[in-house]
């Protein structure tokens, strides 16, 4: 049997297409094919699940493993867009009962949260007061209440493990070793109560970028492993190595983190 892993992308197609994600999937098929070359990456657009159950999901594609991409579209998009809104709900449900070993990043690991715990669980960041929840951005819709100018973090910046990463399967094995992470992004997760935090921002270290506004400390939340279930996600980019914003890429860490995420699969079906 062939088996896959899925890269679920998740922009309204007004926003964004496949060929805005290829250099993320480039990066995957890299790591996975290193992992076993046996495995196909397929990507998988969510309007093609709007129908499936977890266990439809998994007889159709056979995944052993599925990877939530990064996205383009703006969150207050759910409140402003009934069509929009009827493709996403359904994901929301299927992460909500899916049990495939997941890894879920940057937008996506937004959506994971919130389909665990709400949309007040991510939130835009804001220099001039407290982050913006986007469930208060939804009940604005269509003029979210962002900040202006919008704010964000990109380039290579420097994220540490939390303790807790020392009895993870995947994230263990990066511990005791300063990490570079590949970030581009203006929301991100504040809340965590049904997960564990893994990895969090560094502020010993300097950042690697030439945008100095995109180097501010605003996210701590950089890596979670939801309770009771096979499923990680990240603010940061392991799939891919370079962004325009960074001067030098992240020493080989996304490849590895990868590849750890593919084993940590590998125990999970064993």
């Amino acid at each position: 049997m062939l088996r896959t892993v899925p890269y679920v992308f998740i922009d309204r197609p007004e926003d964004a297409d496949l060929a805005a994600h290829q250099p993320n999937i480039d990066g995957l098929t890299a790591a996975v094919t290193a992992f076993d070359d046996k495995l196909t990456v397929l990507p998988i657009h969510i309007r093609e699940l709007v129908d499936l159950d977890p266990h439809t999901f998994t007889r159709r594609f056979h995944p052993y493993a599925v990877f939530g991409a990064g996205s383009f579209t703006e969150w207050f998009q759910y409140g402003a867009d009934p069509a929009w809104r009827a493709v996403v709900d359904p994901y929301l449900a299927l992460l909500r009962g899916l049990h495939t070993p997941m890894l879920a990043v940057c937008g996506s690991h937004q959506l994971l949260a919130a389909a665990v715990q709400g949309f007040s669980a991510i939130a835009h960041m804001n220099d001039g007061g407290d982050p913006i929840r986007i469930s208060e951005e939804l009940a604005s819709a269509p003029c979210p209440p962002v900040p202006r100018p919008a704010r964000g973090r990109g380039g290579h910046l420097p994220d540490r493990a939390h303790p807790a990463a020392a009895h993870d399967g995947l994230a263990s094995g990066f511990a005791n070793e300063p990490l570079w992470a590949s970030l581009h992004h203006k929301d991100m997760v504040v809340e965590t109560s049904h997960a564990h935090l893994l990895f969090t921002h560094d502020d010993t270290r300097a950042p690697r970028t030439t945008a100095g506004e995109l180097a501010q400390k605003r996210c701590a939340v950089q890596g979670l492993r939801y309770t009771g279930r096979p499923m990680w996600s990240t603010q940061f980019h392991p799939e891919i190595g370079c962004f325009a914003e960074g001067t030098s890429d992240d020493g080989g860490f996304g490849r590895r983190f990868l590849v750890a995420f593919l084993h940590a699969a590998r125990r999970h079906h064993a």
